[in-house]
């Protein structure tokens, strides 16, 4: 409730502010013109270096807000262009416009409430359950792999340092959640929201409270392919709330003490120091030998199995 009072303060602020850096900007250049046609002293040279300074400071502005907006995090040690990051912002726009979806039945879908249903269907049914069995009777199959003393340090109640150490690593200037707070403004103004986040957080990984208040993510679809037709050539990226976020990274911070026990030296993605290239590279070299296998008594043959929901359930 707080941070939702904060956020409408702050929207007006950053109006207001926009139209007076505009106006102050316009201002500056009717001034400059001014000088320049006024006779040369030294008090009009020392109002026009003035000028200049306060000129360059509004474009300093100007560019970090285009340079947030187009979210270009490779020119960061390159050259700074406010054209580029306007022209890139409003090429980003241009492009992510959805025009029309074909539905479930395969009928184009073009009018804005339709395109909404569309998507929402989709979801809808992407995130529900369809009614699978329990999977209680492979319990017995799972070989217990954690030591008692690790698993008691699982199970411990969560501690303040873990939610500040999960504040300070989450990455700054990410796209913010449907709060619209991104991690720079809990990370620079700890000393202010800390305290009670900090409790918030605890009572929620502790079990004392229920996470309702801020578990609500905003779905952002990126391009798969050139010209989208359908919801599945669109990728969808959760953005979560800062808090939302503190709270899952505390809980992957404590279960990174154990993933060595639990994870086979199989798996290649996920897991700090291994990429899922080497798994890629693996099976086509596994497919190679048996393309050239001509013939003999030891035949093989490969299985594709293709899982269109692995990056969001497996059922």
């Amino acid at each position: 409730m707080k941070l939702s009072k904060l956020g409408e303060r702050f929207s007006k602020w950053a109006r207001d502010e926009k139209r007076g850096r505009d106006r102050q900007t316009k201002d500056l250049n009717s001034r400059m013109l001014e000088l320049c046609d006024a006779d040369i002293s030294e008090v009009v040279l020392a109002e026009m270096t003035d000028i200049k300074l306060q000129m360059n400071l509004e474009a300093d502005m100007e560019e970090l807000f285009w340079e947030q907006r187009a979210r270009v995090n490779w020119l960061h040690m390159g050259d700074r262009n406010t054209t580029f990051f306007h022209r890139w912002a409003s090429f980003r726009r241009k492009k992510n416009r959805i025009k029309g979806l074909m539905d479930e039945n395969g009928c184009w879908v073009s009018e804005p409430e339709g395109i909404s249903k569309v998507a929402t269907d989709y979801f809808k049914e992407l995130f529900t359950v369809q009614g699978t069995s329990s999977g209680g009777r492979l319990d017995s199959l799972i070989m217990r792999c954690i030591p008692r003393e690790i698993n008691d340090r699982l199970v411990r109640d969560f501690e303040a340092a873990e939610v500040l150490e999960a504040v300070k690593s989450i990455a700054p200037l990410k796209a913010s959640g449907k709060d619209g707070y991104p991690a720079i403004f809990f990370q620079k103004y700890l000393h202010i929201v800390g305290e009670e986040m900090t409790k918030y957080c605890l009572q929620v990984l502790n079990g004392q409270r229920n996470m309702e208040e801020v578990n609500y993510t905003n779905i952002v679809l990126i391009l798969k392919v050139n010209s989208p037709k359908s919801m599945k050539e669109f990728h969808p990226i959760s953005l979560c709330n800062v808090v939302y976020k503190i709270i899952s990274k505390v809980i992957v911070n404590r279960f990174r003490l154990v993933l060595h026990y639990c994870i086979d030296d199989s798996q290649g993605a996920f897991v700090p120091g291994r990429q899922i290239t080497d798994n890629i590279i693996v099976a086509y070299e596994i497919l190679h030998s048996m393309k050239k296998r001509r013939g003999g008594l030891n035949k093989s043959f490969a299985l594709k199995l293709d899982m269109s929901k692995a990056y969001d359930r497996v059922e």
